[in-house]
């Protein structure tokens, strides 16, 4: 389980005897201002963190040798507000700069290991206002949804054009703002 707070940081904790009693095992600190969002990586041990100070970090969480930050994604003009991994572990940030990013972090030449930083792949734009929510499909990764305080959700295919293009977009109810996303499994 993990938890993220305006203290700045990130808290795991484990339930060791499955008596559902979680105890603190790790405290991940590397951010300057409030943690917003998290989201773990579905096939490695990763975990992203999304902060104020306008940068994603990317955790190992393996827990071998203590967590530790293997990839820093800076590049948002703003505050980022939420993280989401593909099923194929892609990584995605959305910022209130009105963007979502995505993030190659694995630029070694395509290690799976992501320790040797990361790389915005591709930029996203398009959304009138803060983008707060993003996910991506779960069966394929080349779909992604991002929604906005501009009272939308985009849908993008992230097939063909380098940017992305937008497959749909749906208006919420009286084009008030988007509290969070998800697709269904």
């Amino acid at each position: 389980l993990g938890t993220v707070s305006g203290d700045g940081t990130c808290r795991l904790w484990t339930d060791r005897d499955g008596n559902l009693e979680y105890e603190c095992v790790g405290v991940l600190e590397g951010h300057r201002d409030e943690v917003n969002g998290l989201a773990f990586a579905p096939n490695a041990p990763l975990l992203a963190t999304a902060s104020d100070d306008g940068s994603a970090v990317v955790w190992d969480v393996s827990g071998g040798g203590g967590y530790a930050p293997v990839a820093h994604c800076s590049g948002h003009g703003a505050e980022v507000y939420g993280v989401g991994w593909s099923a194929d572990n892609a990584l995605a940030t959305v910022a209130f700069d009105r963007t979502c990013k995505l993030w190659d972090v694995r630029c070694d030449g395509g290690s799976a290991d992501p320790r040797w930083g990361a790389v915005c792949a591709r930029t996203l734009t398009g959304h009138g206002d803060d983008v707060v929510g993003v996910c991506f499909h779960p069966r394929d990764p080349r779909v992604l949804a991002t929604g906005s305080d501009d009272g939308t959700v985009r849908v993008w295919d992230l097939r063909g054009t380098s940017d992305g293009g937008v497959v749909t977009t749906l208006t919420l109810h009286g084009g008030r703002e988007t509290k969070r996303i998800a697709f269904s499994p």
